[in-house]
């Protein structure tokens, strides 16, 4: 499994700095200032060593570069060292990856973190886990909307057309 995720991180890491990579922006990326005007927010980022898109609130955040942040050992070793009592993240790996202490994990509505049941309602992929966890080790969880801006876009256009 490192093998994997060590050329996976190269590949990331590749698009990342290409000149021909694309990236698209989130309203997290480009909104969440307001957070760290707060005196009493310290924010943290790690992020893939030599990318190159940076959020607005960039210069407000103590950054960590990592070659392999599918290696969650350099995300724990940062979550100790500070004490960090709340993550936001953009996959629910971290949740699985064996940190045990009381967090609260804010986790993306990206689609590989979800799936439709039978149903057609969309319930997070680790959802039995998350009762567990909170029960076990006091998590807590929560879900944002990294493009809200367009789906809230998204919505108004719809409604028009109604």
């Amino acid at each position: 499994m490192q093998v994997y995720t060590v050329e996976y991180s190269k590949k990331v890491v590749e698009m990342l700095t290409s000149e021909h990579g694309r990236c698209t922006s989130t309203d997290v990326a480009d909104r969440f200032d307001v957070v760290f005007d707060r005196p009493d927010v310290t924010g943290y980022l790690l992020r893939y060593k030599g990318e190159t898109l940076k959020p607005s609130c960039y210069n407000k955040l103590t950054v960590y570069e990592d070659t392999n942040l599918l290696n969650l050992d350099t995300a724990i070793k940062i979550i100790r060292k500070h004490h960090i009592n709340a993550v936001m993240i953009c996959s629910s790996v971290l949740v699985r990856a064996g940190y045990t202490r009381p967090i609260t994990f804010i986790v993306a509505r990206y689609g590989y973190n979800f799936m439709i049941d039978k149903d057609e309602a969309i319930i997070p992929l680790f959802n039995s886990e998350m009762g567990a966890l909170e029960i076990q080790h006091k998590h807590e969880f929560g879900f944002f909307d990294p493009f809200s801006g367009l789906t809230y876009r998204f919505r108004y256009l719809n409604s028009e057309e109604e």
